[in-house]
């Protein structure tokens, strides 16, 4: 799996095989055709972090905002593939895009309804919802984390260095603390709640994985548990 120059404008995930060389006349076409394809493309989606739109036949374009660092797009397309090559049922990617200053990632276009939509539309049906809900999060977590997620603990830490509401004193007994908490090897979701899940004709479907990581199943729950209101 491999990024092309950004200049290039959409990079395949994956492939073998010689490619031809691209020269800058031909990036300049790619990100110009990309650009325009964007102009007319449908908007389906629109996010705390990013629009989705559709993206030729069977695909969407999960395109983040600008404010957004280009190495979310590579990381969420990464973790995203490896989790989707684990058998868990999350949609395939295809490709990281660059658009402009724009970067995002090319997905497999998933039809289907979110589970809190559900829950809205059908709401004496929750405790169904609910018990799926569990169960989906307990088969991802019977599923052990592929090599190329990052651990829970590095994640946990990056988040602590960077965090812009704790003192140094404060980040100090926060990283002691988390030198203390049991390592894992399971697949967590990382920000795993009813939005982030779509009921299709397949079954339910786990979107949005840029917080996924191999870790302990609980540290994933508690992360669930204070996302919910």
């Amino acid at each position: 799996m491999h990024r092309a120059d950004a200049t290039a404008g959409i990079s395949a995930l994956g492939g073998s095989g010689s490619q031809s060389p691209m020269t800058a006349e031909t990036q300049t076409s790619s990100v110009e055709d990309a650009a325009e394809q964007l102009k007319e493309a449908k908007l389906v989606g629109r996010g705390f972090t990013s629009d989705v739109y559709a993206w030729g036949t069977g695909r969407v374009l999960k395109l983040f905002h600008s404010w957004v660092p280009h190495e979310r797009a590579e990381r969420e397309c990464r973790i995203t593939h490896a989790v989707h090559s684990s058998g868990l049922p999350v949609p395939e990617p295809y490709e990281v895009a660059t658009i402009g200053e724009l970067c995002g990632v090319v997905f497999e276009r998933v039809e289907g309804v979110s589970m809190l939509a559900h829950f809205q539309r059908t709401p004496w049906k929750m405790f169904t919802a609910i018990r799926q809900l569990a169960d989906l999060h307990a088969r991802i977590h019977a599923t052990p984390g592929p090599p190329e997620l990052p651990t829970q603990r590095e994640r946990l830490a990056m988040g602590i260095a960077r965090s812009t509401i704790l003192s140094v004193q404060e980040k100090e007994a926060a990283q002691a603390a988390l030198a203390e908490l049991p390592d894992g090897t399971a697949t967590c979701h990382g920000d795993f709640h009813p939005e982030n899940i779509l009921f299709t004709a397949r079954g339910p479907v786990v979107i949005d994985w840029t917080s996924g990581s191999r870790g302990d199943p609980l540290g994933d729950v508690f992360r669930h548990y204070k996302s919910i209101p």
